[in-house]
This record gives structure tokens, C-alpha cells and sequence, in this order.
């Protein structure tokens, strides 16, 4: 990895036959090391997250980890996982139905669509859900956590020197990206059906489909 570089994230949920996958990207900004190991990457960004990822899901789900891979034009390297161990959900209650996730909104400085993206944050349970047709103010709270989490640069201190990666927004066709520059948590309930109770089972591990 050098300068410039950029990775791909994915952090994996699991609640029954159904995974959550959120997909990320980092541009690397800063690199006074000789190496960046991936596997160094995926420990610090689960490190990071896992407890981020308990406050906002239900007691029968888990965070499961993070796989870490190159990416760019053309190319695309094999994941490295973290290796940390799951971690399960804190929201106590009946879960919600599993395509109902959270919802953090992703803006660049760029115009349009190309310049915003969404994760859908999975597995909630009805403590974060309010009388009304939202989630609680505490269910917000962590999920703006969260979403920190995963807008903060990551700094990776490695024999050698200290990395820096900044939260970028990628486009695949053409390849390009754009530094994040805030995010919106949005106060209401979205819908992720890919894991629906009665949609295709989905227990693939840290690597296959990314869903975004």
C-alpha cells in the first residue's frame, strides 16, 4: 500500500441464516511506515467498531469482525480478516425484522449522486424502537457513534512509523474516490430487504457479496 492507495472495508453482522454487511472505503494519506499490513488495518478498524456495533443491535445478534482488501481500476486483492473474535448486540427486547436497519447518510464535496452514499445499519431490536414509527433518541445516539466510528481517519501505528486512512466514497466505473467530508444520521427506520427473513440465506463469512 502506498499513498493514494485505497481499501476496501467490510464489517460483517450475523443474526440467524442473515449477515449485515457494511462496505467502506479508506484513501491512504499518510505513510511513514515501509509496510501497511492489512491484517494490522482489519484489527484496528474492529477495534474500533465492534463495540459501536453492539450498542446498536439486538442481544441476538453479533458483530463477527472486519475483512480488509485492496481495490482500484481493474484490480481487486484478497481479503485479510480480522482476527479479534465476535462480539454480540446490546439492545435488549424482541428483535425488529431483520430489513429494518439504521440509516447513516455519507457526503463528499462532490455534486449529486455521485457525491453521497448510505450504510444500512443492521439488526435492531424494539428497545431502540419508539412509540412512534422511529427509533428512540439512545438508538440515534449510538448509531451517531457509530457513524464516527467510521468517519474519524484511522491511524495505524506500525514498527517504522504511523499510517494515516481518511473515509473516502468510491466510484467503480470509472474507478475513482472522494474524501467523506460529514454524515447524517437520519431519524427514521429504512429497509435493507436483502436480509429478510424470507429472503436467501446469507451465512457466507467475512468474504462474498458486498451489499453496502
Amino acid at each position: 500500500m502506498a499513498v493514494g492507495n485505497v481499501i476496501e472495508t467490510v464489517a460483517y453482522c450475523q443474526f440467524g441464516e442473515q449477515q449485515g454487511l457494511n462496505v467502506r472505503h479508506w484513501r491512504v494519506t499518510v505513510q511513514t511506515s515501509p509496510t501497511l499490513p492489512l491484517g494490522t488495518i482489519a484489527n484496528a478498524l474492529h477495534t474500533r467498531l465492534a463495540g459501536l456495533y453492539g450498542g446498536v443491535m439486538s442481544t441476538q445478534a453479533e458483530f463477527l469482525g472486519i475483512a480488509v482488501r485492496p481495490v482500484g481500476a481493474g484490480f481487486v486483492g484478497q481479503p485479510v480478516e480480522s482476527n479479534l473474535g465476535p462480539l454480540t448486540g446490546s439492545i435488549s427486547g424482541d428483535p425488529l425484522p431483520r430489513q429494518v436497519a439504521g440509516l447513516i447518510r455519507w457526503r463528499t464535496n462532490l455534486p449529486g449522486r455521485s457525491g453521497r452514499g448510505r450504510s444500512y445499519i443492521p439488526f435492531a431490536a424494539e428497545t431502540g424502537n419508539s412509540t412512534g414509527i422511529g427509533p428512540t433518541a439512545g438508538y440515534l445516539a449510538n448509531l451517531d457513534d457509530l457513524a464516527d466510528g467510521w468517519f474519524q481517519p484511522l491511524v495505524i501505528i506500525v514498527t517504522g512509523g504511523t499510517d494515516e486512512l481518511l473515509p473516502t466514497l468510491v466510484r467503480r466505473v470509472p474507478f475513482s474516490d472522494a474524501l467523506i467530508t460529514n454524515y447524517a444520521v437520519v431519524p427514521g427506520w429504512a429497509t435493507q430487504r436483502r436480509r429478510s427473513t424470507f429472503g436467501r440465506p446469507n451465512t457466507g463469512g467475512f468474504s462474498g457479496v458486498s451489499e453496502g
